[in-house]
């Protein structure tokens, strides 16, 4: 009687096995993703080979300073970095000083949109391969370089750009140490990465949400009159930016607004023209005035007022 039923066990166990064996193999693929998502929340993601470059820059777009000024940008480098924050576009250290920002370009995801422009599809592909490259050209190397070198030599100021570096030609080649958020530290040769430095501006949501809670309107008012003439004047300089987020791409440094993001820029001399300046402030405060109206519809009202006036 037992003889009968020993094939079923048989199978039985082996089926077991098999299942247990799956099993196992999915949970360690789990404890894999996991520890694995665990390491990029803490360390936000950041590691020395993403920041790494090997791109080369067409002729003409290298940077032009002065050795005064590089000497300055070479003592801002003798400091050490920690880890501040991380854009779409970089990884952000502030230097012990606590005024000075190096931000190091995410060049890794970057590779696939260089390597779809170098190549071509046969017949119609190719079509769409073109198409691609158009939706997402913000996503490559070239465009990242030409909208930083447009920002450094035409809107210095108003970015509170110190100094511009791309590792094809690095004026400066000595050695930065940075430490990452675990504090681990790190020696990065400064010649082989892309890396721009600014000067510290302040938080513009975190500013306003401040003196709108102390009530100080007066303030908030002289920094919008100030947000605007920026925008007003990168528009008089045929300047466009496809990020228009003023509360997280503005800032504010010594008591006047700054664009801190420049990974955006493109030229656009129709901008001139007073009423496409004029859909140009509605478009980049829209944001900031759906945020404004939460906040205090005083202030929104007045937003409105002064684009109003232009």
């Amino acid at each position: 009687m037992i003889s009968l039923f020993r094939p079923f066990f048989s199978n039985l166990r082996k089926r077991f096995k098999i299942h247990t064996v799956i099993l196992q193999i999915a949970l360690l693929v789990c404890a894999f993703a996991c520890i694995g998502r665990f390491c990029h929340k803490m360390t936000a993601g950041f590691a020395v080979s993403k920041i790494i470059s090997d791109y080369k820059l067409e002729s003409g777009r290298h940077v032009q300073i002065s050795g005064e000024e590089l000497s300055k940008v070479s003592h801002l480098l003798s400091q050490p970095f920690y880890f501040y924050a991380k854009g779409g576009q970089c990884f952000i250290f502030i230097g012990a000083d606590g005024k000075t920002i190096i931000k190091f370009f995410k060049l890794h995801h970057m590779h696939f949109w260089n390597w779809l422009s170098t190549i071509s599809f046969p017949f119609s592909f190719d079509y769409w391969r073109v198409k691609l490259l158009e939706k997402h050209r913000h996503q490559t190397h070239s465009y990242l370089v030409q909208s930083c070198k447009t920002a450094f030599e035409k809107f210095k100021e108003q970015t509170g750009l110190v100094y511009l570096q791309f590792s094809s030609d690095p004026l400066i080649q000595q050695k930065l140490v940075i430490y990452d958020k675990l504090m681990i530290a790190h020696t990065i040769e400064l010649s082989s990465a892309d890396f721009v430095i600014q000067k510290k501006a302040a938080p513009i949501r975190k500013t306003f949400k401040k003196l709108i809670k102390q009530n100080n309107l007066e303030l908030c008012k002289r920094y919008i009159d100030s947000m605007l003439e920026l925008i007003t004047e990168r528009c008089r300089q045929g300047i466009a930016d496809r990020d228009f987020n003023v509360r997280t791409n503005f800032g504010l440094l010594e008591d006047k607004v700054i664009e801190i993001d420049i990974g955006s820029y493109h030229d656009n001399l129709s901008l001139k023209d007073s009423q496409l300046m004029k859909a140009e402030l509605l478009l980049q405060t829209e944001k900031f005035k759906k945020w404004l109206e939460r906040h205090h519809r005083g202030l929104a009202h007045y937003l409105s007022e002064k684009i109003n006036t232009f």
